[in-house]
């Protein structure tokens, strides 16, 4: 949250990458705190939340969407081809560490976490989705030729998504 004269409040780590790397991300906000610029309804600073994405590239060579792509291909291959969400999880979970604003992964991993009985999980990434989508964000980035209607929270993604 960025309040009217800039300051950061309630900073919290969507996707964890390790609970060091966390405390440090959040202590760098806290320095930084003062320094951002408002939202503002009117022309009047506002206390608005705000999302903002760090990456971390281990070498030059990380290529962040190939590896995405890797754990989307073997997560849908282990839902779809071997029906064990549990398992697909872990890599779908695994693809959005990497890019954690991807909507195809978010869709996934919604349904995937519906077909396991966590319908909060689902919830929880369908809305994101739909904030993603809210803010005008840019089309998919993976392209896959898995058809996820089939999948039994389908229809309640797509009403939420849709909402």
């Amino acid at each position: 949250m960025v309040t009217p004269k800039g300051n950061v409040t309630d900073s919290m780590v969507i996707n964890s990458v390790s609970e060091f790397v966390d405390m440090e991300i959040i202590r760098i906000l806290e320095i930084t705190s003062g320094m951002w610029i408002p939202g503002t309804v009117n022309g009047e600073p506002v206390a608005m939340e705000k999302e903002i994405s760090v990456v971390f590239k281990i070498s030059e060579k990380s290529d962040f969407m190939a590896k995405a792509k890797h754990y989307l291909k073997f997560g849908n291959k282990l839902l779809f081809v071997h029906n064990r969400p549990e398992k697909a999880l872990k890599y779908f979970d695994k693809s959005i560490t990497l890019l954690p604003n991807e909507e195809t992964l978010l869709a996934v991993r919604g349904l995937c976490n519906y077909e396991i009985g966590d319908n909060e999980g689902a919830k929880s990434d369908w809305n994101r989705l739909k904030m993603l989508e809210e803010k005008n964000a840019a089309e998919s980035l993976i392209e896959t030729a898995v058809n996820y209607t089939q999948l039994s929270g389908y229809p309640e993604m797509m009403t939420i998504v849709n909402k």
